[in-house]
């Protein structure tokens, strides 16, 4: 028969008392710790690569101090304060819009522009419940079997796909020039400095927030393009844009019948559609 687990704090994580009733699972109990510290190490690598984290954070550990922690301490039981440790620090070292539902709330405020310089993300007011769970869950583990179940609800919660490497700017469609690409805090769309209206002479310090998510949090619906209220204007479905139908690119004819994309959300849609071999 299968093991019987335990709902711990949220999750479901192995007993140890039943993994004890196994040998084989009780003299693997080292070489499962030891490789719970190597991939979390490795996702720790990864976090920092795609430039996930928060910004002045820096690495738990060089790639030579794992193996030297591994080397000093190769008992589980030895291990499992370190993991630990590292799956909290780890997991405050990512910024909040990069976590994912429901380790992040599904909707955020979005500030007026100028309205609070201090650099702070936006976080709702409750830290969510799934995320609270897992602190829990972490702390609460006796196993590394149970650890290495939050490593990977915490892996799987994080939004690598959005990484900034991975980003291209809304408005000259390239990705070139990665240092001066902006991120938006709100819809994670890119936009170079340079590309702004008016343009940025440098990256701005704390949150920044596009020209459609701005428009969109000032509750005023007003033209994207031109900035003006008259005249009937479209609601896209898949981004906060708002248009006329005459400042449309290319313009539109007639009013669309249902819901309604713009062009931009057109090609990430056909984008991401997988080709016919």
């Amino acid at each position: 028969n299968a093991p019987v687990t335990s709902f711990t704090k949220g999750l479901f994580l192995p007993d140890k008392d039943v993994m004890e009733y196994n040998p084989f699972l009780l003299n693997q109990h080292d070489e499962i710790a030891e490789n719970v510290m190597m991939y979390l190490n490795g996702m720790e690598t990864r976090l920092f690569d795609a430039h996930l984290q928060v910004k002045g954070s820096q690495k738990m550990y060089e790639d030579n101090d794992c193996d030297n922690k591994l080397d000093k301490k190769k008992d589980s039981e030895s291990l499992l304060p370190l993991i630990a440790d590292g799956l909290i620090r780890l997991e405050a070292c990512v910024q909040r819009r990069y976590l994912k539902p429901p380790f992040r709330e599904k909707s955020l405020d979005v500030k007026k522009e100028g309205s609070d310089e201090s650099g702070k993300e936006i976080t709702s007011a409750e830290e969510p419940l799934a995320l609270t769970k897992w602190r829990m869950a972490v702390g609460d583990a006796k196993s590394a079997s149970q650890l290495g179940v939050c490593m990977n609800e915490l892996e799987k919660n994080i939004a690598w796909e959005k990484s900034p490497m991975k980003v291209f700017c809304v408005i000259c469609r390239t990705g070139d020039n990665e240092s001066l690409l902006l991120l938006c805090d709100n819809c994670d769309r890119g936009t170079h400095t340079y590309c702004c209206k008016p343009k940025l002479e440098s990256i701005p310090e704390g949150d920044w927030y596009c020209h459609d998510c701005v428009i969109n949090a000032s509750r005023k619906s007003v033209c994207n393009v031109c900035e003006t209220a008259r005249g009937i204007l479209l609601h896209s479905t898949e981004c906060p844009k708002v248009i006329h139908k005459r400042c449309h690119n290319p313009p539109l004819t007639r009013i669309p019948i249902g819901p309604w994309q713009c062009s931009e959300c057109r090609r990430q849609t056909r984008r991401s559609k997988p080709t016919r071999s």
